[in-house]
């Protein structure tokens, strides 16, 4: 009789034991992918610069019947030549004139108030932590240098053989959700390609307004704050914030008036790049609205740091895409637009 009942209960007992190793294992895989977070932030940056390469290497081979190894290798060769250049010829001004920058902006700070005063802001807050941290991650400079080194080789990798990549990524979802992981995978790469070229565009053009504006108002090292205000657009909504501030710094250094002038400087330029730049470059094709685009980059960058902060918005971006498609389409059955969809009257 024991025997019978024992016997009854080995399937209930397997199973269970089954269940509880799959759970066991999510956790553990979860624990796993969090102790490696800024491992996974680098490979999307890689996976910008390699949907960047990609689409300039696109636009070369239709251009001149190239194969798209070889244009992606002209795209990159031209990258760096123009850099090398710019460097070239602007870089001894504008290495003197961020060493101005870094000078001035700790006199300007000490003018608004103490170190202790400023402490005891930051403290207490999840946003003052999250500055704090971005601030002492941006004196590490030979990490920062290594993970873009990281980023840029593993970005051109990615965009020499794309299809390769996609294959094995595809391959861990069941056969049946197979068109449906493709179709959002597409999809994803058409808002962040469209997102990233609007944004480097964007970042060019900022740079160059921030910088001529600066000079027309007299600012010192106006070449330096243009250079961050132009690579601090790359972060959306925060980052033209956090760009505008040493200019601000710099100018009160000199007077007040001035540095009122700044600030309306940079409330015109955003008014134009919001309201000229982006629609016109990527128009609405990204489709997310901006609150959530807000909220995700603050949240991404509380969780993770810098690197969340950094690539938050295009993070958000496709976790948008994936939702519309997989939840709102997929398991709501509801209408939902989607990049490949999206009209300007979207």
């Amino acid at each position: 009789m024991e025997r019978d009942i024992a016997a009854r209960a080995a399937p209930g007992m397997r199973a269970f034991a089954f269940r509880v190793v799959i759970v066991v294992t999510i956790v553990a895989l979860a624990l796993a992918l969090w102790k490696i977070a800024d491992i996974l932030l680098l490979v999307f940056g890689a996976v910008l610069v390699a949907l960047g390469l990609g689409a300039l290497g696109e636009r070369i081979s239709q251009l001149t019947s190239m194969s798209r190894g070889l244009a992606i290798a002209v795209a990159l060769v031209s990258i760096v030549a123009l850099l090398v250049a710019v460097g070239w010829v602007f870089g001894g001004q504008i290495g003197q004139q961020l060493s101005e920058v870094w000078s001035r902006v700790p006199q300007a700070v000490g003018r608004l108030a103490s170190e202790s005063e400023l402490k005891t802001i930051l403290q207490g807050s999840t946003i003052g932590d999250l500055i704090a941290n971005v601030l002492s991650w941006g004196t590490t400079v030979v990490g920062a240098a290594t993970s873009l080194v990281l980023v840029m080789a593993a970005g051109v990798f990615l965009a020499l053989d794309p299809a390769r990549y996609r294959r094995g990524l595809v391959a861990l979802v069941p056969a049946a959700m197979t068109p449906v992981a493709e179709e959002t995978l597409d999809e994803s790469a058409l808002a962040l390609r469209r997102w990233f070229g609007g944004q480097l565009i964007a970042m060019l053009l900022v740079g160059v307004l921030t910088a001529v504006g600066l000079w027309v108002l007299g600012v010192p090292a106006y070449l330096g704050l243009g250079l961050i205000a132009g690579l601090m657009e790359f972060i959306p909504v925060i980052g033209p914030i956090a760009g505008a501030v040493p200019a601000i710094l710099v100018a009160s250094t000199q007077d007040w008036s001035t540095a009122v002038y700044v600030l309306a400087l940079f409330v015109v330029i955003q008014q134009i790049e919001n309201n000229v730049i982006l629609p016109v470059v990527t128009g609405r094709a990204v489709l997310m609205p901006a609150a959530v685009g807000i909220f995700g980059t603050v949240a991404l960058g509380v969780l993770f740091g810098p690197l969340g902060l950094l690539f938050g918005y295009p993070l958000a971006i496709v976790i948008d895409v994936v939702v519309r498609r997989l939840y709102v389409r997929g398991l709501l059955g509801k209408d939902t637009t989607l990049p490949s969809e999206a009209t300007d009257d979207s």
